[in-house]
């Protein structure tokens, strides 16, 4: 959600699933979301891939893209899609289609670069963003990253949040 000024907050909960509780396994096996916006792994009702939270940034990027395309001078452009964005987001949409052209997305840096490179002026760090998801991938997938790491890792975060606010809040004696 963005204001005409370009300032807004971006909110992705399209793979949102009830991870915790009795049905939490069977949940992360669903097929959930909008198919453009869908993780690789996801778009396929036959694999056997779980949802994991590696898939929530991939399609956190895919969100971003979008906003990117349809705003390709920054926040508050207007102009909306330009037509070679178009046809990237009808492939990223397309059932045949989908998968490999989100690989070509993520994987190589050069395509990557190339496919963004009119963007950069206003959204400079783009590139890095989708380069982000294979590295988060592979550490997923080495078990580097788990989901209850995940978890602790945001309990710090918002301990040390709560700690830092509390710290500029003034004493009144």
């Amino acid at each position: 959600m963005m204001g005409l000024d370009g300032e807004g907050v971006l909110i992705d909960c399209d793979l949102a699933v009830l991870m915790d509780g009795p049905f939490g396994e069977a949940a992360r096996m669903e097929r959930v979301g909008t198919f453009a916006f869908r993780a690789r792994y996801l778009l396929e009702e036959s694999s056997r891939t779980p949802l994991q939270p590696w898939h929530q940034i991939e399609s956190l990027v895919y969100v971003i893209l979008f906003v990117v395309f349809i705003r390709p001078n920054g926040g508050g452009d207007l102009s909306g899609m330009a037509e070679d964005a178009e046809d990237v987001w009808k492939l990223l949409n397309m059932d045949g289609w989908a998968y490999l052209s989100k690989e070509g997305l993520i994987r190589p840096p050069v395509h990557r670069q190339v496919l963004l490179k009119p963007y950069l002026e206003h959204w400079g760090d783009l590139p890095e963003l989708a380069g982000e998801t294979s590295y988060l991938e592979a550490r997923w997938g080495s078990g580097e990253l788990s989901h209850d790491q995940l978890v602790a890792d945001l309990e710090k975060l918002l301990e040390k949040t709560v700690q830092t606010k509390q710290e500029k809040i003034p004493v009144i004696v």
